[in-house]
């Protein structure tokens, strides 16, 4: 059998299309893994905002002598959402993040108040870059 005989030409062309069927199913697997992995992301997070959206209602519902001021401290949390540049955020971060430290309850309602702080601002951050869409 030589290189030009039909025979060897017929295998080199099987096993061309082997090599090209294995990528496609190899591309189709990572592609099917790639997606299961966003999907599981998407749900932790939707998970993870849920569990913060609980304790903002339990800091507040707990926090009965300081409701107002841990009400006005979550509201300008959110207004940080708000901004349209990173200047204006970071601004903004700041601002809330003076009035936080200024706050006079407890310590644990203290950070959590400052990880709401810092989990919008850091959200915020992500979509004035597009890094979250």
């Amino acid at each position: 059998m030589t290189e030009h005989d039909p025979f060897t030409q017929m295998n080199r062309n099987i096993w061309d299309l082997h090599q090209r069927s294995m990528k496609l199913v190899n591309k189709s697997q990572q592609e099917k893994r790639e997606f299961k992995e966003a999907v599981l992301t998407g749900i932790n997070q939707v998970v993870e905002n849920t569990i913060n959206l609980n304790d903002m209602f339990v800091l507040m519902w707990a926090n009965n002598e300081k409701q107002e001021e841990v009400h006005q401290l979550l509201v300008e949390i959110f207004g940080i959402s708000k901004a349209q540049t990173e200047q204006e955020a970071e601004s903004k971060y700041r601002q809330v993040m003076t009035k936080v430290n200024e706050f006079s309850g407890d310590i644990e309602t203290l950070q959590k108040i400052r990880q709401y702080g810092d989990l919008a601002y850091k959200t915020v951050m992500s979509l004035i870059k597009g890094e979250l869409s």
